[in-house]
């Protein structure tokens, strides 16, 4: 379910050109916040990232695995143009809305 959402959100975004890994599992990989239920680390130099989402964290926030996911590919394609991180939370925020408007227009 999750990589066909992926696939989706990367020809939605234009970053077919990346290859991105996606990691869905509750153990929280070494690299990602213990208090996240979802990361991404990403080169753009390689353009290459990883995603992990944890179900169980997610749904503990009251959100769903694909926001959490689409979340952390606005944060690869933000990335990909070069705009400055860590982000701001005013970016974070917007993030947070364009998540939730992708997962709107997948799940029809």
């Amino acid at each position: 379910m999750l990589q066909d959402a992926l696939t989706w959100l990367q020809a939605n975004l234009g970053l077919q050109d990346w290859t991105i890994t996606l990691v869905h599992q509750d153990d929280v990989p070494l690299w990602a916040d213990p208090a996240s239920s979802a990361e991404v680390i990403s080169d753009a130099t390689l353009k290459t990232a990883t995603i992990w989402v944890s179900d169980t964290r997610a749904k503990a926030k009251d959100v769903s695995p694909i926001f959490c996911l689409f979340h952390e590919c606005l944060h690869i394609a933000e990335n990909d143009v070069g705009f400055p991180t860590p982000s701001s939370d005013a970016v974070e925020f917007l993030f947070d809305r364009l998540a939730a408007i992708c997962e709107l227009a997948y799940r029809r």
